[in-house]
């Protein structure tokens, strides 16, 4: 459907919860059943170009792995923690439960709702909903299902989740991924003195009409009984806000009529790539002026260069699976301040979600900047050039998100980021990025095939700004 049509510009950003209540248990699962198929250090190091020296150890890095899949996808992940509790999926219950906290209603906000092109051509679409999740200190949420499959992705805090018949018990912390499996009832578990915060990723959302008015997507089915009236109802979340939200967003990221492609996309710019019209920052950038909580630099002139994320065992693709007629990749990406990503784009649109740390969208067709922090997610249409700068003082931690249709993802390799733009690194840049990168928690988190050793160097095809790596 056309979600622009009727949709009111609103600055609100909170979800309404409409839920179906459900008269019996039984009768509700059995027609989802049916629908749904530490200090700083300085110590010596030796850089990419050579010259030796100090540096100091990056700030916020997490040690732990950042993603632990599913034992069928990953055959070698070994979960954190493992217990004796059990889903009971008939009666959609947690057997064993006796030593977890008890269960309260998370809290979950809609963070992005967005259209993104469904297939390699024609006018086909599909909806991807961004959601943050508040699991309250010391309990758990109610027994739910998503209806369609995605990912969940640790903020702060740690969980442990409960899904039926494939990760019973697993832990996960700040930094982690956990997919969300379709159709399989979920328990999420804090059992830490602080809230943990997460940001829930869900590909071709499943939506809900009324009256034939398209009143907004599922964002869980719930499907435990309360042990008490009132704690919550049995039935499905809707965001009645998204559609409304979508039609605010959508003015922001010029996303109302489609992707708006950048002219010759496709082409490499080399080093004449323009944004706006202009070139993107190469040595510096003057942040505007903005309301307090925008920018930490804001009013200020900062470093900006291009530069790649750090490599190692740090940046590359986490996770990669498919979604009914699709696939959804994650990528981990870290980047040290004052520096940006090189003038790209992307073949379907993505969303970047930061864990820690500032970054700022510069994106054609849009005149202004667009600043993220710690908890939050920026829209990036697909055939657009932009570049996304890391404008906060701290290294920033972050997760790509795509959705590629299972045609394209049979024809073409993947490249979640396609090179536009070709700059040489200079040697100040290769010795920071090498330092943070034999510093940083040399922990093996990306999928096979994704690591590259801290000191191979970066080259690019001097045609079509192809990345590749030169390594001893």
């Amino acid at each position: 459907p056309d979600l622009g049509a009727g949709a009111a510009p609103s600055a609100a950003r909170s979800v309404i919860f409409v839920r179906a209540m459900a008269a019996m248990l039984p009768a509700v699962w059995a027609a989802l059943g049916l629908f749904m198929g530490g200090m700083a250090t300085e110590v010596p190091c030796q850089g990419a170009g050579g010259a030796s020296g100090s540096c100091e150890a990056p700030p916020s890095f997490d040690d732990p792995a950042l993603l632990q899949a599913s034992v069928k996808a990953h055959e070698h992940a070994v979960p954190r923690r493992t217990t004796a509790t059990k889903i009971n999926e008939e009666t959609c219950t947690l057997e064993g439960a006796e030593t977890l906290p008890p269960p309260r209603e998370m809290d979950e906000q809609l963070e992005l709702f967005e259209r993104v092109r469904g297939c390699v051509d024609g006018p086909c679409a599909h909806s991807i909903l961004v959601t943050r999740v508040t699991v309250p200190a010391n309990s758990r949420s109610p027994l739910h299902v998503h209806s369609n499959a995605g990912v969940s992705c640790i903020v702060k805090g740690s969980v442990t989740v409960f899904v039926a018949d494939v990760q019973n018990g697993q832990t996960y912390v700040a930094g982690d991924c956990y997919r969300l499996p379709l159709n399989a009832p979920v328990a999420v578990v804090n059992q830490g003195p602080d809230v943990a915060k997460m940001l829930k990723y869900i590909d071709r959302v499943w939506v809900e009409w009324e009256n034939r008015r398209f009143k907004g997507p599922h964002m869980a089915f719930i499907c435990e009984q309360p042990p008490a009236k009132g704690m919550w109802d049995v039935g499905y979340i809707v965001c009645e806000s998204c559609i409304k939200f979508w039609g605010e967003a959508c003015k922001l990221y010029k996303s109302c009529n489609g992707e708006d492609a950048t002219l010759d996309w496709s082409q490499p710019c080399l080093r004449h790539c323009r944004i706006n019209g202009a070139p993107p920052p190469m040595e510096y950038i003057d942040m505007p002026p903005a309301p307090k909580g925008i920018s930490v630099n804001a009013g200020k002139r900062i470093p900006m260069t291009p530069s790649w994320p750090l490599i190692g065992k740090h940046s590359g693709e986490i996770q990669d699976f498919s979604v009914g007629s699709g696939r959804i990749i994650v990528e981990r990406t870290i980047r040290l301040p004052g520096t940006r990503s090189v003038t790209h784009a992307h073949d379907f649109g993505g969303v970047t979600c930061l864990q820690e740390g500032e970054m700022t969208l510069l994106l054609d067709k849009v005149d202004s900047l667009i600043t993220k922090k710690a908890g939050e997610c920026y829209w990036m249409p697909g055939t657009r050039f932009m570049s996304g700068m890391n404008t906060g003082n701290v290294t920033t931690l972050m997760w790509d998100m795509f959705s590629f249709p299972d045609e394209y993802r049979r024809g073409f390799p993947i490249l979640a980021l396609h090179p536009k733009e070709t700059f040489t690194e200079s040697a100040d840049l290769k010795e920071r990025s090498f330092c943070a990168c034999m510093k940083a928690p040399a922990v093996d988190q990306l999928l096979p095939g994704q690591m590259y050793p801290c000191n191979c160097t970066a080259m690019q095809g001097t045609e079509n700004a192809t990345l590749y790596y030169d390594c001893p």
